[in-house]
Parts: C-alpha cells; sequence; structure tokens
C-alpha cells in the first residue's frame, strides 16, 4: 500500500526530490510525462496538495487550467486527468483514440467512479494511457480530435 509523503518536519510540503524518491523506480515515467507535457503544452508544474488522493504530488498547469496531477506511490504514479464534457464528447465521437488503459479510466469516470480519469502509471503501456487522455482533453493545433 502507499506511503503519502508528509509534511516535513518545518510545516512545508515535501520538496520534488522527495517526491522522486517517493515515486522510486516510477520516476522514469514520471519523466516520460512531464517530457511530453513539456514538449506539447508549455506547461508549469507546482507542488501540490492533491485533495482526491490525501497525498502530495505535482500538478502541471497550463495557464490557470490544470492540465494533470501526479501522486507517486511505491514504485508506481498515480495521473488524474481533469476533464470537461468537450473532452467526452471527442471521446465517443472518436473511440479508437483511446487505447484499453485509457478507455478504461475515461469509463470509470464517465460511470461515476471517480471524480476525474485516474491511471495507475506502472508500465509504458500506462504513460500512453495518459498522454491519450491529457490529448483528448486538451486538443492542440493539428490534433482537433485529441490524437496523439
Amino acid at each position: 500500500m502507499r506511503k503519502p509523503v508528509a509534511i516535513n518536519e518545518q510545516g512545508k510540503p515535501p520538496t520534488m526530490a522527495e517526491l522522486l524518491e517517493q515515486a522510486g523506480d516510477a520516476q522514469q515515467w514520471w519523466g516520460a510525462i512531464a517530457a511530453f507535457l513539456v514538449d506539447s503544452y508549455r506547461v508549469r508544474a507546482t507542488v501540490r496538495w492533491e485533495s482526491q488522493s490525501r497525498a502530495w504530488g505535482e500538478t502541471y498547469w497550463k495557464g490557470s487550467s490544470p492540465v494533470v496531477h501526479i501522486v507517486p506511490c511505491n514504485g508506481h504514479l498515480l495521473a488524474f486527468i481533469p476533464f470537461r464534457t468537450a473532452a467526452v464528447n471527442r471521446a465517443t465521437t472518436n473511440p479508437g483514440l483511446l487505447d484499453p488503459a485509457a478507455r478504461t479510466a475515461l469509463d470509470s469516470y464517465v460511470a461515476g467512479e471517480s471524480p476525474m480519469p485516474v491511471v495507475c502509471v506502472r508500465s509504458d503501456v500506462d504513460v500512453d494511457a495518459v498522454m491519450r487522455l491529457v490529448s483528448l482533453a486538451h486538443p492542440r493545433k493539428g490534433h482537433p480530435c485529441g490524437s496523439l
């Protein structure tokens, strides 16, 4: 089970180094997701409290909109992707855009099982699912349906 990173002795949030240490072997996947976000969306990141999982994590922002929240766990990550109705409509209209892991996360969200699509990142396949969901939620110029 996950052991969340706590507030340090000075009452401050954990440092990025502490979050990466908590991620363990999942650091490689975090790096892949972060590189995609920076290259594709020019995001900025902040360490913040992620209330849904009651653990510290990092949120990547594009302007004032959160793009993805990443929470490190022991050896894996939880990626929370904020979604709007338009993104769900794009997924419904273009079902081929999502791989099985992304489809499962979106279906759980649509069914009301989670407040936003959540991917448990344990492999490169899960990294692809995060990228597909982010692309669907925040389509880029030249990618009108959020395709990669």
